[in-house]
């Protein structure tokens, strides 16, 4: 709930200061960084991906967090950066997430390449 409400500070004070898991996951294999993403939730989606959070989690239906971003038209959290200066596609690039680049070539190039 954290998460998909931007409650930025909760979001970090269960991770960091509880040891909540970045990856729990709802019984449809949602991740906090799904229900921030899909609720255009982008500073939470910026601090869950600076923590750690997998861009690549997949759901039920085989969706990842920039999926559910995308569906919902939350082109925020798809060019959002991190603390870092990361975006999500400099993120995917760096752990080797060839599916998830390309998945975001397909929505916008430009934001990629930037």
């Amino acid at each position: 709930l954290a998460a998909q409400n931007g409650h930025v500070k909760v979001v970090n004070l269960l991770v960091q200061d509880h040891g909540a898991a970045l990856e729990a996951i709802t019984l449809d294999n949602q991740t906090a960084l799904h229900f921030a993403a899909k609720h255009g939730q982008l500073a939470v989606s910026q601090t869950l991906l600076a923590l750690g959070a997998n861009p690549n989690a997949r759901d039920d239906k085989g969706q990842t967090p920039l999926h559910l971003a995308a569906e919902q038209n939350n082109r925020g959290v798809l060019t959002a950066v991190d603390l870092n200066g990361f975006t999500c596609a400099h993120i995917a690039a760096m752990k080797g997430s060839l599916a998830v680049v390309k998945e975001l070539m397909m929505i916008d190039k430009a934001m990629v390449i930037q």
